[in-house]
């Protein structure tokens, strides 16, 4: 009989304790942190029970249910720390694996973070907080595709301060900037959650309304008018609305849309300021 000897190789094999390096690649390959979260469960799963992760309300994913959770901190600026949820407990390689993984995640997912920021910002005026001109087309862009595809209609509203130049050359670019954000202010107070509002430059505003029809933009024109008058601040320094509306039909480009609108909120100017006039 012919005997072997033994084999190192014929061990139970020892399980890892970190990502590859290549899984922690593919968790840098997407700028979006929901996808960074997905390839993250895609990869995780295999070696942990993995049942969810949670960053906030806004950012988490669900894999099914749960029995225990870990918590574990971070020190990146954006991220308090990130929730991992487990659909049974876990051993000490697996908690080991966790906190190692956690280490691959953090930084991936905060660079994902950082980038969602920078675009925000870049579609945001800062003195208002509302979208700016660049986030008006993006958005009108996507109502229009929206509109095609499911036969979806929605208005334009565009909204110009009466009175605020006077203002403006009298009182300082401060107040003027006090009034620009308080209309803002008001505008979201009056709008729907589904509603985009946007300050275009200057002192002209623009709200998309999605599924809405003319009768409906037309209400809430009437809302912000009331508001308006009930606002002390606005109503103390002489601040009007005039508003042009129009409702979006089928074929129709976002530039055609807006110059609708455009003219219909000079026709409310002509017609005597604080009113509104549909295209």
């Amino acid at each position: 009989m012919q005997f072997r000897p033994y084999l190192a190789s014929s061990a139970a094999p020892v399980p890892a304790l970190s990502p590859r390096p290549e899984d922690v690649v593919n968790l840098h390959q997407s700028l979006d942190p929901q996808q960074v979260l997905m390839r993250f469960a895609a990869l995780a799963k295999h070696c942990l029970p993995l049942a969810g992760v949670e960053v906030d309300d806004s950012l988490r994913l669900r894999l099914r249910s749960g029995i225990q959770e870990r918590f574990l901190p971070s020190q990146h600026p954006l991220l308090s720390g990130i929730s991992y949820h487990f659909a049974s407990p876990l051993s000490l390689w697996q908690e080991q694996l966790l906190a190692h993984w956690h280490d691959a995640l953090e930084p991936a997912l905060g660079n994902a973070l950082l980038h969602r920021q920078a675009l925000a910002m870049a579609r945001t005026d800062h003195l208002t907080g509302l979208g700016n001109r660049a986030a008006f087309a993006e958005e009108g862009q996507r109502l229009v595709a929206t509109g095609e595809r499911h036969k979806h209609l929605f208005c334009l509203m565009l909204l110009d301060l009466d009175h605020f130049k006077p203002v403006n050359d009298t009182f300082g670019h401060q107040r003027g900037d006090a009034i620009l954000y308080r209309v803002g202010q008001l505008l979201r107070a009056q709008a729907r959650q589904e509603d985009r509002c946007f300050r275009m430059g200057g002192d002209e505003f623009a709200l998309l309304l999605p599924d809405t029809y003319e009768e409906g933009g037309q209400v809430l024109a009437e809302r912000l008018l009331t508001a308006l008058a009930e606002d002390d601040y606005l109503h103390s320094h002489g601040i009007g609305f005039s508003l042009g509306l129009a409702q979006w039909q089928p074929g129709e480009h976002i530039k055609s849309l807006e110059a609708r609108a455009d003219m219909a909120l000079y026709q409310a100017k002509d017609a005597g300021r604080g009113c509104l006039k549909s295209a």
